[in-house]
């Protein structure tokens, strides 16, 4: 099986009393699926029986290049 990853989330951290922190960016600061990529990140964790508590935490530092996706990735996207 082929992970297609986009490179947009950097970190995802879990506490102890199953608190998760995810730390990702999106292509552009102006992207207009913001609201839309973050919800949906939320609500597939938080689907996630065991989960307790999600935030999703966008930064733009490093930035994101097409340099950070797998090839599977790349090949889904059509490069």
């Amino acid at each position: 099986m082929n992970v297609v990853d986009l490179g947009l989330l950097y970190h995802v951290d879990i506490t102890e009393d199953a608190n998760a922190k995810i730390t990702m960016t999106l292509t552009t600061p102006g992207c207009p699926l913001h609201d839309s990529i973050t919800k949906g990140v939320r609500f597939c964790v938080e689907g996630i029986e065991e989960t307790r508590n999600v935030e999703v935490n966008l930064v733009w530092e490093p930035a994101w290049s097409p340099d950070k996706m797998t090839d599977a990735g790349k090949s889904y996207l059509g490069r």
